[in-house]
């Protein structure tokens, strides 16, 4: 349970970090609010296209790979973000960190069931939970403060830095083997 916690506190500190860096970077390049908003849509499509599958996906691979895989090719991607000077070239980015946080997120949320159960799986999904909304507060707040200070490059490393340390907890991860399901024809 502690590495798929520690799974899932530094998926979402890089995510959360990036949720206040990503407008504030398109913002500085743009002032624009216009482009702030079509950011937003451009990252919510790879998750309505994504979602209604990735839970297939989740049943279907391994869920520690699926983990692994997704935090490393998230932190490569929020490396190059502060190297590109064009907006298309960002947008693109944010479209590709958005379509593989909607692939892992499945994959996270059903790993905890395949390692706890009755009261356990309660107290699991509620430290989750409740570290998932904490992150939703301190992540953004302590990315504005680092921008503030910095600009909004460093805060992208910091979700690097965040998203590999996902990454090494998900492949010491130990879950069991997904049972293969029972197709009706």
């Amino acid at each position: 349970m502690r590495r798929l916690w520690l799974t899932q506190l530094y998926s979402s500190a890089g995510e959360s970090l990036a949720q206040i860096a990503m407008p504030l970077l398109v913002y500085d390049m743009t002032d624009s609010s216009r482009m702030l908003g079509f950011m937003f849509v451009l990252q919510q499509i790879p998750r309505v296209l994504l979602s209604p599958v990735a839970g297939v996906i989740a049943d279907r691979i391994d869920r520690r790979t699926i983990l692994f895989w997704s935090a490393l090719f998230r932190a490569s991607i929020a490396a190059l973000i502060p190297l590109m000077g064009g907006l298309w070239q960002i947008a693109a980015l944010a479209m590709l960190l958005a379509a593989a946080s909607a692939i892992a997120r499945p994959a996270e949320m059903a790993a905890l069931p395949a390692i706890l159960s009755g009261s356990a799986f309660s107290q699991g999904l509620s430290l989750i939970q409740v570290t998932n909304n904490t992150m939703r507060i301190v992540g953004p707040a302590a990315g504005a403060a680092m921008i503030g200070l910095t600009g909004p490059g460093p805060a992208f490393w910091l979700q690097t830095i965040c998203l590999c340390a996902a990454a090494v907890a998900a492949r010491r991860l130990i879950l069991p083997a997904i049972a293969q399901a029972t197709v009706w024809t």
